[in-house]
């Protein structure tokens, strides 16, 4: 991951490239390491740091990534600071319910982002939950793609229910 937070630490200080696909490139498999290193700043925490700097890139895709943890929770808080992304593809990772929870909490504070990919992260009923009441209040967001994860009946009606009511009578 050393590897990923020098491509970071480039990052933060770009002004020029506004788009860039990272999509299966390893970024998450060190995460585990972590816990007896660490000092070891795992490749999805990085892009965290990098992206609070950023205020250029619209278009980040990091799917197929292994990245889950921490570094899932680090990236959906970073939208909070991050005005400028409109466009993040994290399908294919392990975000699961406390990444995706809180990806539901960043969209509650983030205008900039217009698409979301979450597909396939092993999000639960309670993230669609979380997701859904952001989208009641977000207003930005135009495409938000969910399928593959455990959403269940309950996650999907939230999802429905809250399309329904940001749409208005």
């Amino acid at each position: 991951d050393e590897e990923c937070g020098h491509i970071a630490n480039a990052l933060e200080r770009n002004t020029t490239l506004r788009e860039l696909s990272l999509a299966r490139n390893l970024i998450g498999t060190k995460e585990s390491q972590n816990f007896v290193n660490p000092d070891l700043v795992p490749g999805g925490e990085a892009f965290a740091a990098m992206l609070r700097a950023n205020r250029t890139l619209v278009k980040l895709d990091l799917s197929w990534n292994e990245i889950k943890g921490d570094s899932a929770v680090e990236l959906a808080r970073c939208l909070n600071d991050n005005g400028a992304l409109e466009e993040l593809l994290l399908a294919h990772n392990g975000f699961a319910d406390r990444g995706a929870q809180e990806l539901g909490e960043a969209l509650t504070r983030n205008r900039a982002l217009r698409v979301l990919d979450l597909a396939y992260n092993n999000a639960s009923p309670a993230a669609a939950c979380v997701i859904a009441n952001a989208l009641r209040t977000n207003g930005a967001l135009e495409r938000l793609r969910v399928d593959g994860n455990t959403l269940g009946a309950f996650g999907a009606q939230a999802l429905v229910g809250a399309l329904q009511q940001a749409q208005g009578p």
